[in-house]
């Protein structure tokens, strides 16, 4: 908990104050829109806090509809993560429960080199884009993402997130 003589320091006075990184700090303030049923099960230690930082940014509706398909209210980052995505993209919070059963055999999901941008993202950046479906873009994209990564190789991979058995795109 912090002492609410505290609140108005910046988050890194905060983190040197209690012993954390400031990356941590901002995501224990960010659980503050956490719904009571899943912020319960963070303090039981059921639900991770990376989980939960990905939850608390959903409405009520849809953090009680994942409640109610997390089993034992264990979640991966990568579900977490994906049932975000889903809301963002403007989805059906029916399709929770598939994307907490299709990847509950398989939770340690790792993430690299992969992003989704949402069409109200790609409309506020350019309306030519917005025009074009998806396989357009995604041509457009990796041609630019290609053109760029010739020109600025990356060096040191490992420094930048990278195992040495994947492969960077």
């Amino acid at each position: 908990m912090f002492k609410f003589g505290h609140l108005e320091k910046t988050r890194e006075t905060l983190a040197t104050a209690y012993g954390l990184t400031p990356t941590d700090v901002q995501r224990f303030l960010g659980l503050h829109t956490l719904s009571p049923v899943l912020f319960e099960c963070v303090d039981r230690r059921t639900l991770a806090i990376s989980a939960a930082t990905y939850l608390a940014q959903l409405p009520k509706e849809w953090q009680l509809e994942a409640a109610r398909w997390i089993p034992d209210k264990k979640i991966s980052a990568y579900q977490a993560q994906q049932i975000l995505f889903l809301y963002q993209n403007g989805g059906n919070e029916k399709g929770i429960k598939d994307i907490v059963q299709n990847t509950q055999n398989d939770s340690r999901h790792k993430i690299t080199g992969s992003y989704k941008i949402s069409r109200r993202m790609l409309k506020s950046y350019s309306p030519y884009l917005a025009t074009m479906n998806d396989d357009e873009i995604a041509s457009i994209l990796k041609a630019a993402l290609t053109l760029y990564f010739e020109s600025h190789p990356l060096e040191n991979s490992e420094q930048r997130g990278y195992n040495i058995s994947e492969e960077a795109v």
